[in-house]
C-alpha cells in the first residue's frame, strides 16, 4: 500500500515503515564500538556492558564471555555508567587553556621580576655609594644613568670606565 508523505510529498511504502517503526538509518548497536579507538579487550567489555543494558544477554553470560565474576562486572558497569554521565555534563564553551603556556608565562614573569629586583638593588647600592663617595660618581653621569633605560646604562658604564682609565693615565703621567 502506497502513501504520500505529508511533509515531503514523497510516496513511501507503509509496510516497510510500519515494520521498522522508525525512519532513517538502522541502529548499528554494539557495532559502533568497533569504530572507536581502544584495545580489543576494552571494546569487548563495552560491547558486553551495552548488551546487558539492552537485555540482549544476561549478566552471567556477559561474565563468562569476558572472564570475570559477577561482582567485578557490576563494579565495572557502575564505573562505566558513572563516567559516562560525568562526561555528558554541560561544560564551559571553548578550549581549556594550555598548562604549558601558563607555566612558561609564569616562569618568564618570575625571571623578569628577579632581574628587576637585582637591578633595583644595584641602583640603590650605587646611589648609596654616590652619596658617600661623590668623587667616584659625577652628578651628570648619575642623572643620566638613572633616568635612562638599559641601553644608556651600558653606555654610561662604558664611558665611565673610559673616563676612569684616562684619569689613571693622566695621574700616572703627572707622577712620572
Amino acid at each position: 500500500m502506497a502513501k504520500q508523505s505529508e511533509h515531503t510529498g514523497n510516496t513511501e511504502n507503509t509496510e516497510n515503515t510500519e515494520k521498522a517503526g522508525r525512519r532513517g538509518r538502522k541502529p548499528e548497536g554494539v557495532k559502533l564500538v568497533d569504530k572507536q579507538a581502544g584495545s580489543e579487550r576494552a571494546k569487548q567489555r563495552l560491547k558486553v556492558i551495552l548488551q546487558t543494558l539492552n537485555g540482549e544477554i544476561t549478566v552471567a553470560e556477559a561474565c563468562s564471555e569476558i572472564g570475570i565474576n559477577e561482582s567485578a562486572f557490576y563494579k565495572m558497569r557502575e564505573r562505566f555508567l558513572a563516567e559516562s554521565v560525568e562526561s555528558l555534563e554541560p561544560r564551559k564553551a571553548g578550549r581549556k587553556p594550555r598548562e604549558q603556556d601558563v607555566d612558561t608565562d609564569r616562569q618568564q614573569f618570575e625571571q623578569e621580576i628577579e632581574d628587576l629586583a637585582s637591578e633595583l638593588h644595584v641602583a640603590r647600592v650605587k646611589a648609596e655609594l654616590a652619596s658617600e663617595m661623590p668623587e667616584l660618581f659625577r652628578d651628570h653621569d648619575m642623572d643620566r644613568y638613572f633616568a635612562q633605560g638599559p641601553e644608556v646604562k651600558k653606555k654610561a658604564r662604558k664611558s665611565s670606565k673610559k673616563k676612569k682609565r684616562s684619569r689613571r693615565l693622566q695621574n700616572r703621567k703627572r707622577r712620572s
